[in-house]
């Protein structure tokens, strides 16, 4: 027969990029060593720069790109609202991907989700135990992402990966190390046509990928009662578009403390300057429905990267609006070329306008995977919300 006979070919392994002698290209990038944990990426605490790598030629044909890293969650890590919630995120090009909620007294094994398109799934290695720095328990987790096409149809693809703790790194950080990459592929190649018919197949490997195509499951619409709050945060704030400016780098200023019904509290962080280098902002304007039912606009001048404030905001019909104004003298933060920013004069304002930035947030307040029958989309909800459609 033609037709070639040998084992199907699943996927291309990368090299492994361990760390133990460089940072293998990623920006933002420290190394350090311990004994119990070897050479690795880090450590990250609060206020951080977030290490990130772009990935080149990167084939089209493939199916899927299977990214797996190693987490180390390092020292005293808090799922309480006292100090935390500490948690991790990673990014695949603009696509924030929630990993989860970490705890130095909890063993989080198992979890998994997807995320546009992403499906991912996290383990631990271990129980938790003391590995190295603190008196603290640590844990090891294993992160695996299955990427489509559509993020690397160009042959790039840009992964970042992004700590969100409340101390510095003498109470708590995170590691990363061991990643992983591989292409895989739609199984029409064969052994034989490349005359490779000695390549050892990684069985364990090849039954993950099955595994996976069985499943095939659509993005959930509620997850488990138990998470579902934490993992309601990351996927109830919607920016809404208003082409008034072009920022630098994209961002998410904004993240949600607690959704109580008929309000929401949520912080801001200045995240587009002096988080890779140094520089500030010249301010930030936050205006918002404050519980008293009134507009506020709260300006802070001289901003740093990092947190920048709290705010408790009133609802209407389970959303509210949040207007980020922004001025960066330099240009270099972000740019309006038709100079059409308008700030309110509650904010206080002053600069050239082709330097500032706007930016429009829905929030909603009611936990939108804990039960959908409870709340309808915000966008629909909130098309009277301070008179924009």
């Amino acid at each position: 027969s033609d037709k070639p006979t040998g084992p199907c070919v699943p996927y291309t392994r990368l090299p492994t990029e361990s760390f133990s002698s460089s940072t293998h290209g990623w920006k933002n990038a420290k190394r350090e060593r311990s004994s119990g944990f070897g050479w690795f990426l880090g450590r990250y605490a609060h206020g951080d720069a977030h290490p990130y790598k772009e990935y080149k030629g990167i084939p089209y044909h493939a199916r899927k790109v299977k990214f797996d890293i190693d987490f180390y969650e390092i020292d005293s890590w808090d799922a309480d609202n006292r100090y935390g919630p500490d948690c991790i995120y990673i990014w695949v090009d603009n696509t924030r991907v929630f990993i989860g909620i970490f705890s130095s007294a909890n063993d989080e094994g198992t979890r998994s989700g997807t995320q546009s398109g992403i499906s991912w799934r996290s383990r631990s290695l271990a129980p938790p135990t003391q590995i190295g720095y603190n008196k603290a328990d640590d844990q090891k987790h294993r992160i695996t992402l299955y990427i489509p096409r559509e993020y690397y149809a160009d042959g790039k693809m840009r992964i970042r990966l992004e700590t969100q703790v409340t101390e510095s790194k003498e109470s708590e950080s995170s590691g990363w190390d061991n990643v992983r990459i591989a292409y895989l592929w739609q199984c029409s190649r064969r052994l034989n046509e490349i005359g490779t018919s000695d390549i050892e197949i990684d069985e364990d490997f090849v039954d993950e990928l099955d595994a996976m195509d069985a499943e095939d499951v659509e993005e959930p619409e509620v997850v488990d009662a138990s998470n579902c709050e934490e993992a309601s945060k990351a996927v109830d704030i919607s920016l809404v578009p208003l082409e008034k400016c072009v920022p630098s780098t994209d961002v998410d200023p904004i993240s949600i403390v607690s959704q109580d019904g008929d309000s929401v509290t949520f912080t801001v962080s200045q995240l587009w300057k002096g988080c890779e280098d140094s520089g500030t902002m010249n301010w930030l304007a936050i205006d918002y429905i404050g519980s008293d039912g009134e507009l506020h606009c709260d300006k802070s001048s001289v901003v740093g990267c990092g947190s920048v404030q709290t705010y408790t905001a009133q609802c209407e019909d389970g959303a509210t609006v949040v207007d980020i104004y922004a001025y960066d003298s330099q240009g270099s933060a972000f740019q309006s070329p038709a100079e059409n920013i308008f700030v309110p004069l509650a904010c206080n304002s002053s600069g050239d306008a082709k330097n500032m930035c706007h930016f429009r947030f829905m929030v909603k307040c009611i936990p939108s995977l804990c039960n959908m029958n409870q709340v309808e989309s915000a966008t629909s909800e909130t098309r009277n919300l301070r008179g924009f459609e």
